[in-house]
């Protein structure tokens, strides 16, 4: 019962003590996130989701192709996907691996950084119609790996590949032997990868393939339903339909506001995470792929975000949903297509 001098002690609104004692007593916050997990387990719909990798990791460099007179990145870049930090995206319950065009320790063979257009990229030098370029060994660790390695270069040839050719491959020897990226998962890579970018082209007067930026990555987590077991997928569940009546000069109209969605904190999916900190939070940095239904592998955006923390303890998040302008396999639309 509160005792305030402002409130007539005769008129009590509970008489069992102190309430917040009660609620921690009964473990109240906990009983409400176990009922939100036994929902979502049941029911929940699944999605592949990416984070901005600036706001789950410190210290990522800043990409090349971030320009100082405007303050501002360039949105098509494929290093940073138009975030201005290199790699730009995580998936996530993914550990990643990559190496750009402009980090240090490349060896270069006839192969030069052009720092004229932004992102800067390797580029073969002007009097050469081949060469390499072999990266520093990246350290890596396999612990927790559930999900099989998979890797992706971003280079190109600027002739439609009639003349030129750009090829990109790993190794995990140091150097030794060399394979496709397609075939990583097959070198079961343990302790070291490293990459070779290979270009060529008939005569000096093709135009140079290009190289950005190779990255590299597995799963550590996969579903907690245990329903999808090829790839890491959060679940979420549809809430109420939001709609506004709009005044139109043909009348008025209910206008739909996005698909509104609610799950659990992250952590639940990623036992790396607690339960509190921001990571367990899904914001404006992230983004999702459907792994359901006719829309499998169409692209979702999430906006406008609400966090319960009634009891102290972060319980429930929702958000809606945005669908992207393009379609699967297609680089045209919105930039979320391009993101790996």
């Amino acid at each position: 019962m509160a005792q305030h001098p402002l409130i007539d002690c005769h008129a009590p609104s509970y008489w069992g003590g102190d309430a917040h004692d009660r609620i921690d007593a009964e473990y109240v916050a906990d009983k409400v996130l176990s009922g939100n997990l036994d929902k979502i387990l049941a029911m929940g719909l699944p999605y592949a989701l990416w984070r901005g990798a600036s706001f789950m990791r410190d210290g990522l460099q800043n990409c090349s192709c971030y320009k100082d007179t405007s303050k501002q990145p360039d949105i098509p870049c494929m290093t940073c996907y138009g975030t201005g930090v290199i790699p730009g995206y995580f998936k996530f319950g993914t550990r990643n691996y990559w190496v750009s065009s402009i980090d240090s320790g490349w060896t270069l063979n006839n192969i030069i950084l052009d720092k004229v257009n932004r992102p800067f990229r390797f580029m073969l030098s002007p009097t050469a119609i081949s060469g390499t370029a072999i990266s520093p060994e990246i350290a890596i660790s396999t612990t927790g790996k559930l999900t099989p390695w998979e890797a992706k270069a971003e280079a190109f040839t600027r002739d439609g590949g009639f003349d030129s050719t750009v090829l990109v491959e790993a190794s995990v020897d140091s150097g030794v032997t060399w394979f496709s990226l397609s075939t990583l998962e097959a070198q079961i890579p343990t302790t070291t990868l490293m990459f070779r970018v290979t270009m060529t082209r008939t005569a000096l007067t093709i135009k140079t393939p290009m190289f950005e930026i190779v990255r590299a990555r597995f799963g550590t987590y996969t579903d907690i339903s245990g329903r999808v077991t090829t790839e890491p997928v959060i679940r979420v569940l549809p809430t109420w339909l939001n709609e506004a009546e709009v005044r139109e000069k043909y009348g008025d109209k209910l206008e739909a506001k996005g698909n509104r969605m609610w799950t659990i904190p992250i952590a639940f999916f990623d036992n790396s995470l607690s339960l509190n900190e921001p990571r367990s939070r899904i914001s404006d940095d992230a983004f999702v792929e459907v792994r359901f239904g006719g829309e499998n592998g169409y692209r979702y955006a999430l906006v406008d975000f609400s966090y319960s923390d009634q009891f102290e303890k972060f319980t429930r998040q929702e958000f809606s949903l945005r669908k992207v302008t393009g379609q699967p396999g297609h680089m045209n639309g919105e930039f979320f297509y391009r993101v790996w």
